[in-house]
This record gives structure tokens, sequence and C-alpha cells, in this order.
């Protein structure tokens, strides 16, 4: 058994990581850059959920937040999506025109991530969105926002 194994066996890792060293001392090395994960080709496995859409109503237009991590949400909302013949596009939240292109969406679905800070922002960004809704009488121009985690 290797050193490594050994650390990892006893929980030492985990009982460092706790203490204030730990994070003085990583915050002089570089963490990895948060990635968006596709997992759409491990989906088929699960059972597809159909909805039974009246044909006389018009199917919103859906805007989709990526996630990061390894088992993200957007891939679950787009097979949904893709299941049910709905339109979609990705929709980045994070952009200097965000406003401007969310006029475009009927329903705005997802979360970017549970990190404290961008939580933050979105609450506060939905938060402007449902206040331009209630401003905005057209009845193709409102926001539904959902925000799932």
């Amino acid at each position: 058994m290797n050193q490594v194994d050994l650390l990892k066996k006893n929980n030492i890792i985990k009982k460092i990581r706790k203490t204030f060293t730990y994070a003085w001392i990583r915050r002089y090395f570089p963490m990895s850059e948060p990635h968006y994960t596709d997992d759409r080709d491990k989906l088929d496995e699960a059972e597809i959920i159909t909805i039974d859409w009246p044909v006389s109503m018009r199917k919103p237009f859906f805007g989709i937040l990526k996630d990061y991590g390894n088992h993200p949400k957007w891939t679950k909302y787009c097979r949904f999506l893709d299941n049910n013949s709905f339109n979609y596009e990705f929709y980045d939240i994070h952009t200097h025109d965000w406003l401007e292109k969310a006029k475009k969406y009927d329903i705005i679905v997802g979360i970017s991530s549970s990190a404290t800070y961008d939580l933050q922002e979105l609450r506060s960004k939905f938060y402007i969105l449902e206040l331009k809704r209630c401003k905005i009488r057209d009845e193709h121009n409102l926001f539904k926002i959902y925000c799932f985690e």
C-alpha cells in the first residue's frame, strides 16, 4: 500500500482540508476552471417523459442555463424538450446583454451553479426579470422564470 492510499484510508486529507492552514496554502495553487459536462449520451437509459400539448396552443420558447459539474441538469432539460418538440436555445445569464437576450424567451430554466456568488447573481437578475415582466403587458413578451435546484 502506497502512502497516498494510506492517507486516504485514515481520512487525514479530509481532516487537513478543514484547517485554516490548508486554506491559506491552497490560495497559492491555481484551482481548475469550472467546465461544462455533456452527459446526454448516458441519458438514453432513462424513461422518456412526454406531454400531450394542445395543438391550438403555441409552444413556449425556452432559454436553458448551463450548469457546471459532473452531473449537469441542463442535459436533462434538453432531453425533455427534445422529446416533446419544444424549441430552445442556451442562454448565458453572465453576459453584458443578458437582459436584452432574455426578451426572446418565454421561459428560462436552469441554474448555473450552487456557489454563493452565482446564486446571489441569479437571484438579483431573476428579480429584475420579474420586475420587467410586470411592466410588460404584451402577452407574447411575458417572462416566466423557473429556477430549479
